[in-house]
């Protein structure tokens, strides 16, 4: 049901996986949306920064990447976000795992989604 492949386009000491889940990688059809309607596309580029920032170890503000809370077994749950985009991924003892993506629209929803996921993960382990 789950596995994880590395997230090459982000490099730094901490390795960076999306999340594939039955099959599908719930990262990549998010950024497949945004690239389609086109204008949050820069925006789509500063996610990406943020997580190689991350990945290197750097302080990021709250602003950049917020802890949203722990699953049910403890991983941390992070959001990283710009004005209008929100990335969803934990970290466990692999490095960073990036599970979704949503607008700030629909964050409420999103984050819902992605406990669900994470603690279904969690159950497979």
């Amino acid at each position: 049901m789950f596995a994880v492949v590395r997230m090459f386009e982000v490099r730094g000491t901490i390795p960076v996986f999306k999340l594939v889940v039955e099959g599908d990688i719930l990262f990549d059809e998010f950024c497949s949306t945004i690239r389609t309607e086109g204008n949050l596309v820069r925006q789509l580029t500063r996610i990406v920064a943020i997580m190689e920032r991350y990945s290197n170890g750097q302080l990021l503000s709250a602003s950049k990447l917020k802890l949203i809370g722990r699953s049910k077994s403890g991983l941390s749950l992070y959001e990283i976000k710009t004005h209008d985009l929100r990335v969803y991924l934990f970290r466990d003892f692999t490095g960073a795992i990036v599970v979704s993506g949503g607008k700030k629209s629909t964050q409420a929803t999103d984050i819902r989604r992605f406990k669900n996921i994470v603690d279904q993960y969690n159950t497979t382990l």
